[in-house]
């Protein structure tokens, strides 16, 4: 019986070192690893799959694995103010309705 990660055991970790141009992520969550292969996929110039774990988990995929990525991807918000987040709500319900006529 192959062991399946619980979704609190399933992490994501930046590595950046100030001045440096590449970061490192290691993650062992499924949906960040689809997302990631397919940038590694779709821009194999930016962004790279450098380590796949050799664990073998109970759905056939690793355990994790290690991308390397340019550090000015890696960013840090602050959180949206309740106008913006009303503004983005009104502009979906806009599309959605533009949508269904």
């Amino acid at each position: 019986m192959r062991y399946r990660l619980t979704a609190a055991e399933q992490e994501t970790t930046f590595i950046h070192c100030h001045g440096d141009i590449e970061a490192t992520v290691y993650t062992s969550d499924r949906a960040r690893m689809v997302k990631l292969d397919a940038l590694c996929e779709q821009f194999p110039d930016v962004y790279r799959c450098v380590w796949v774990d050799s664990q073998i988990m109970g759905d056939n995929l690793p355990m994790g694995k290690r991308y390397s990525i340019p550090a000015r991807y890696v960013r840090f918000a602050k959180p949206a103010s309740a106008a913006q987040l009303a503004a983005a709500r009104a502009n979906m319900s806009e599309i959605n309705s533009a949508r269904e006529n």
